[in-house]
């Protein structure tokens, strides 16, 4: 299957905040306890706080895609946001299970 990496966009936001959580769930539910989670869900990784991350156009989000679907994502924070002068940071690299490998 061929996976195409792109720039997201503001009408992505929603696609993304939803892989976001889902594979946030998938990778770290085990780890933790039911309340745990739930206040990461309720709050950094809340449907809007994503979207909202998503939409600002502070960070550069990559979306990667195959047959049409959301297959992972990356955020990247540029220098002006994460207080260095020279390097970006790979702030999340989150992938559907079904795309690793």
């Amino acid at each position: 299957m061929e996976i195409i990496v792109r720039t997201a966009g503001p009408g992505d936001a929603e696609a993304i905040a939803r892989l976001s959580r889902q594979t946030f769930l998938d990778t770290f539910a085990q780890q933790n306890t039911a309340a745990d989670m739930e206040k990461f869900m309720a709050g950094p990784f809340s449907q809007e706080t994503l979207e909202e991350e998503v939409r600002s156009g502070r960070d550069i989000f990559l979306l990667a895609e195959g047959a049409e679907l959301a297959a992972g994502y990356a955020r990247l924070i540029p220098p002006r946001e994460n207080g260095r002068a020279d390097g970006i940071e790979l702030s999340r690299l989150y992938a559907e299970p079904r795309f690793i490998g």
